[in-house]
């Protein structure tokens, strides 16, 4: 049976399977489960996890979790695309290596580095090129952009109707349930009439 003395994880999920908690699940649990148990010195033998953050349950911040709370050596180092007084590397000694607040100024300059977080999202951005996993920001609501009125929708003229259920369901419970009714009018202009969330 194979061991090793030194074990080194580069990347260990695709950024693209991520977006499914199943696939997330399952590669956190063959590193920890199936990976560490190739161990040549069970607790002892050394293993680096080099990856970009792809989430808020993605490998570094389960192992983090679980090895800090079972009492391991856990080092984390974070190297932000660019650093500004609100976000720095870790440890912050790091700075050093930094010029006009870049890691790499050749490929990713200021202007660079803007292209990209509006091509992407500034959760994705935020999580991928600063190391500070965030839910994507097209997957939020902005509330200023939502209007609201008194007029019921039996008052409309309407054109179609939805009714859209999200379980949100996980095997740890997951987030409330949330069934939304919707409609349009002839206007095209889209209202939603009732919503209701439940666990």
């Amino acid at each position: 049976l194979f061991r090793s003395d030194l074990i080194i994880v580069d990347d260990p999920i695709d950024p693209n399977a991520t977006k499914s908690e199943v696939q997330q699940s399952s590669s956190n649990e063959w590193v920890q489960d199936t990976l560490m148990t190739r161990e040549t010195t069970p607790g002892k033998t050394p293993m680096n996890i080099v990856q970009q953050r792809l989430g808020e349950d993605d490998l570094t911040a389960e192992l983090s979790t679980n090895w800090k709370a079972s009492g391991l050596e856990f080092n984390h180092i974070a190297l932000p695309a660019r650093i500004d007084d609100a976000k720095r590397p870790i440890p912050e000694s790091l700075e050093v290596i930094y010029r006009d607040g870049l890691l790499d100024p050749l490929r990713y300059g200021h202007d660079v580095l803007d292209t990209i977080e509006k091509r992407i999202g500034s959760g994705a951005f935020e999580t991928q090129y600063l190391q500070n996993p965030k839910p994507p920001s097209d997957a939020m609501f902005d509330v200023a952009m939502i209007d609201t009125e008194n007029v019921l929708y039996h008052q409309c003229q309407l054109h179609n109707s939805v009714i859209a259920i999200d379980p949100a369901f996980t095997e740890k419970g997951g987030d409330s349930t949330c069934c939304v009714c919707a409609v349009w009018d002839k206007n095209g202009f889209f209202h939603v009439v009732d919503l209701v969330t439940f666990k």
